[in-house]
């Protein structure tokens, strides 16, 4: 079940909002905006109650709740990928269906203790037909009273019926671990971590007075801690994980939309949290939106190829609106949980550089003066974005570029740094490089000669790849037409580099970090320690 398109008129803050083209693929849907504007306001609209055919709801004094203009009634509409769900004042199309397809759960859902369901109906039955629900979205959700209860019967309920069966042996006793306990406990590790003395892990339930509700205990460190005392982001943890284990077959095929799981958490565990239920909780069929302006989900969301961003930030509601997935590119959504100006005013005294890839722990190694480098695995495209974007720079390979291109493309883009080699690697394993961690031991002329013929031995190989590596440079995009005509026609340079044997020519565009590696002068040479020479470290300050 996947939303493609959400319309809602005259409803909460809403003149009229439409949600456009969020892809097939979108697993996890991801509102952001700062406190007030109107995140939230969206899930009313997935509610069952509001979704219901009864009409009271939109009438009298109840009309003011859902209704921005309470002398008109609201208008829904929500298009999945396989049905069509309206709400036009009072006629409703598809209501009945609506009531199994959306499953909601409030901000308000995280009590200080334990208490016992109060409904008039078996545990199972208040699971399966969702009865513990909240009437509103601004209403308690107390259904982790009822998930707390009915794991406990579960497993007691298990363990009972091996006994009675005759099979309470070991294999038996580690299916009902592995069912009711394990995947707790493997979850919490995932999102907490697995340093004893700091992710929690599930124990025990214990009911000292038969008059009060059971109570999940927790093991963190040397302790065992009741629910009641875990700290605040804990327990947000627990009831939402426990909530997903109960109630994993109500939860298949389902619009799930849960507010503010972020709430007491800090911006490591807002990420993991949201990448564990993402990625392992919320079934194939299904589809999660969450609203946050929380940093950790924000780029969680931004790094997953199954995440849809909708940024709600500065919009006015009084005027009909129409939203779009972000680009994940787009590094403003970032300002919703971290300002620019904080960033800026943090980073003052220092110069902020993105690079490419895995080479930030090389570069930071050199210990240039106010310089800071970071990056996250990024490639060309992203470093190109998140330098332009944030007033920043970046440093990008060379690769495939000629002499010519790499002046004219520093200086129509002043933020970029480009490489005087094709990659880290060629400075790394450069002659000279070597020849300052080696002294007189390393010959120079003999391992320039290696290098000419590795080259000439795969250079036909090379010469397939380069327009193709070419078309995908940020710069191809940036250019005017006449520019990206002329970039296209200026491969030939790059072949003319490659067929050269001047060593100085050629290994301007050799991929060294993909050739070369077999040669004796590069065996078990540490890129940590080639990368603490003074002729690299001279060569990327000069680069700066």
């Amino acid at each position: 079940m996947r939303i493609h398109e959400l319309q809602l008129q005259n409803f909460k803050r809403f003149t009229d909002l439409t949600i456009k083209d969020i892809p097939d693929t979108a697993q996890l849907v991801l509102l952001i905006g700062s406190n007030g504007c109107g995140k939230s306001c969206v899930f009313d609209a997935l509610t069952p109650q509001f979704n219901s055919t009864s009409t009271g709801l939109l009438h009298d004094s109840n009309n003011k709740y859902f209704a921005k203009d309470p002398n008109s009634l609201p208008n829904v509409r929500i298009d999945t990928n396989n049905s069509v769900f309206t709400r036009e004042g009072d006629n409703a199309e598809g209501t009945e269906k609506a009531k199994n397809i959306f499953y909601g759960r409030s901000s308000l859902r995280i009590p200080p203790r334990v208490q016992k369901p109060e409904y008039n109906a078996s545990l199972d039955s208040i699971v399966t037909q969702n009865i513990d629900k909240p009437r509103y979205f601004i209403e308690h959700d107390n259904r982790f009273f009822t998930d707390v209860h009915s794991h406990a019967e579960s497993i007691s309920q298990s363990l009972q019926r091996l006994l009675v069966e005759g099979n309470s042996d070991k294999h038996g006793a580690n299916k009902v671990r592995e069912k009711y306990i394990s995947r707790i406990n493997n979850s919490l590790t995932n999102i907490f971590g697995d340093s004893p003395d700091k992710t929690l892990r599930f124990t025990v339930y214990k009911q000292p007075d038969p008059k009060k509700p059971i109570e999940p205990y927790f093991r963190k460190g040397d302790s065992e801690i009741p629910f009641e005392v875990l700290s605040h982001g804990e327990k947000q943890v627990i009831i939402t994980l426990f909530n997903f284990l109960v109630r994993q077959e109500q939860l298949q095929d389902k619009i799930i939309y849960i507010d503010e799981m972020d709430v007491h958490m800090n911006t490591r565990l807002q990420f993991t949290l949201l990448r564990e239920i993402t990625e392992n909780w919320i079934p194939a069929s299904s589809q999660l939106w969450t609203a946050s302006h929380a940093l950790g989900f924000i780029d969680y969301a931004r790094q997953s190829e199954a995440a849809a961003i909708i940024d709600f930030d500065d919009l006015d509601y009084d005027q009909p609106q129409v939203l779009f997935p972000e680009p994940k590119e787009n590094l403003d959504i970032l300002e919703i949980a971290v300002p620019s100006q904080f960033l800026q005013e943090l980073l003052s005294e220092k110069r902020f550089v993105f690079c490419e890839g895995k080479d930030t722990a090389r570069y930071n190694s050199l210990g240039l003066s106010h310089t800071l480098f970071a990056s996250k695995n990024y490639n060309k495209f992203q470093v190109f974005i998140r330098a332009r974007d944030t007033a920043a720079e970046g440093i990008i390979d060379r690769d495939y570029l000629s002499d010519e291109e790499v002046i004219d493309f520093e200086r129509q883009f002043p933020f970029i740094h480009i490489l005087r080699l094709y990659s880290i690697e060629n400075y790394l394993y450069h002659p000279d490089n070597l020849a300052e961690v080696d002294g007189d031991s390393f010959d120079k002329a003999a391992y320039i000669t290696a290098l000419t013929t590795e080259k000439n031995r795969i250079k036909e190989d090379l010469i397939f790849g380069i327009q193709k590596a070419r078309e995908g440079y940020p710069f191809n995009k940036e250019l005017n037409e006449s520019g990206r005509k002329a970039y296209a026609k200026s491969a030939g340079e790059i072949l003319k580099m490659l067929q050269s044997d001047d060593f100085a020519t050629f290994y301007k565009v050799f991929p060294a970090k993909d050739y070369g590696k077999q040669l004796p002068q590069r065996a078990n040479r540490s890129p940590a320690q080639l990368a603490q020479t003074q002729w690299f470290k001279q060569q990327i300050a000069e680069l700066l």
